[in-house]
Formats: structure tokens, sequence, C-alpha cells
């Protein structure tokens, strides 16, 4: 679908081909040409995404720790702000195909999203390019990790360069252990809403 509508977005040849470009802010992203045509997208393309909004209740930004070279993604344009891609389908600098590097990549993105529809409420024209002065935040891949489960309470994991088995695993994994994460407190039969 996106390769209908912003065709440069979809990486075409090498290891990272049918991948979508994005910049760190995992904005969806397109080749930077010396002189940009008027518009990327079809006529009914600009008309879909003109109808779209950005409300809704405003909440603090979040800043990013993150340092990574402000040039590594200047050779990249974003033509339409509101668009993010994460997970397996950015190229996202390197970053594994796994569920945690997903996660953080929406973190990134949803803040972003957040911050975004703040400066479109500040500036009372949503989908109209932010001030220089307006920073997002910065997508930088962790340390490569990952678990496998062998059976019901075995599995073998790779955290940080060390490899390691644990043989005591939890039958259900310790999903309980997210709901607290996410700041839900949920007794037993909670668990199954």
């Amino acid at each position: 679908m996106l390769q209908a509508i912003m065709p440069d977005s979809v990486v075409s040849s090498g290891p990272s081909k049918g991948m979508v470009r994005v910049k760190r802010s995992m904005q969806i992203a397109v080749p930077r040409l010396s002189t940009k045509p008027e518009s990327r997208f079809s006529d009914e393309t600009v008309e879909l995404l003109s109808r779209l909004s950005l409300t809704g209740s405003a909440i603090h930004s979040w800043e990013t720790d993150a340092e990574v070279d402000d040039d590594d993604d200047a050779h990249l344009d974003v033509p339409c702000a509101h668009m993010f891609a994460i997970g397996d389908a950015a190229d996202a600098f390197g970053a594994i195909n796994a569920g945690h590097t997903a996660y953080y990549q929406g973190e990134i993105a949803a803040r972003n999203i957040i911050k975004l529809i703040i400066a479109s409420e500040r500036k009372g024209d949503a989908g109209k390019e932010v001030s220089s002065d307006f920073e997002l935040g910065r997508y930088v891949p962790g340390q490569p990790a990952i678990k496998i489960s062998l059976g019901l309470t075995q599995s073998l994991y790779q955290v940080d360069g060390v490899v390691g088995k644990k043989m005591d695993a939890a039958e259900d994994l310790d999903a309980p252990l997210m709901w607290k994460f996410c700041g839900i407190e949920a007794d037993e039969d909670g668990m199954f809403l």
C-alpha cells in the first residue's frame, strides 16, 4: 500500500529491500533530491492526507537521552510528518527484527506523535512544517538481544553478548509482569479480560 502512494519510501534493492525508509524520528522518509518535485503523492493521496486530523489531549513532551550523529539521516526528507513506521517494516539503522526493538521504536514514534500534536495545537496549523526549534526524539538501536523458548519452562538467551540458558522459567512466560509494567494491577482473574 505504501509503495503505491509513496514509492520512494520503500527500499528497492539490497539487504533492506521492501523495508520502509525512516528517519531517526521513525517518520517515513524518502531520499532527498537536489530539486524537490511539487508533490511526491498522487492527487488522490494528497486529498486523503489533507482530511487527517491530529487532535487529542495535550500531554507533556518527552526528551531523549540518545546521542546520535545529527547528520546521519540528513540525506532523507519527510514528505508527510505524521506518517511513521516501526518494527520489522522499518529500515531502522541496523536494528534487529525483534519485539523489544519494535517496542522502543514505537515509544519514540508515540512520543514524537504527541510532540507533533502539541506543536500543531500551539501553531494552530496541523500538518504544516514544524519550526526548526522543535526537536523530535531520535531512535538509536540498542544491543541485540534474543530469548528462545524451549518448551514450557526452558529457554536460551543472549543479552549484552552473554549467552545463557534458563531451566526454570514460568509457564506463563511471566506475562503478568507486562500488566504491572503498564501500571495495571490485575489479579489472576483479571489476567484473562
